[in-house]
């Protein structure tokens, strides 16, 4: 068993492990299972229904597979939060193909208020047991993250 899970949504479920959160998000296609692979992302970091929409940023990232593309985009989203104080609170994914994934994130400058976190999220996604697969009806990402 890979993790029992705590948090289930429609769209994704957090599983436990021993040392390590993990993040299995759902979709109907690619851009839909990116998007909650990072709503879930938002949900360890931020409540974000906290979260002022004032601003938005254009994102591109790429990876050499779907899996690496999976990793890199949820590291893009830490690095906005650690690096530049930014939390997101909605997300439009535009593109997602094999190697290449463009998304809006609106959210706002955080002042570390309401983050679950505090001041960095102390979270590092892995390749090591990431997958992004086809599911019955649609796609399954899955991604775990060192905390």
């Amino acid at each position: 068993m890979r993790g029992v899970p705590f948090v289930v949504t429609e769209d994704f479920e957090m599983l436990g492990h021993t040392a390590d959160v993990g993040i299995r998000a759902f979709g109907t296609d690619t851009r839909s299972v990116y998007r909650n692979a990072a709503r879930g992302l938002f949900s360890l970091i931020v409540d974000p229904r906290t979260v002022r929409v004032v601003e938005e940023e254009r994102v591109t990232v790429k990876g050499s597979d779907a899996v690496d593309l999976l990793v890199a985009w949820l590291h893009e989203i830490l690095y906005r939060f650690d690096g530049k104080g930014r939390v997101c609170a909605e997300v439009n994914v535009i593109e997602a193909g094999e190697t290449v994934l463009r998304a809006v994130l609106r959210g706002s400058r955080s002042i570390r208020l309401g983050t679950k976190r505090g001041r960095k999220s102390r979270l590092s996604p892995s390749l090591a047991r990431a997958r992004v697969e086809q599911a019955r009806a649609g796609l399954i990402a899955e991604v775990f993250l060192d905390v």
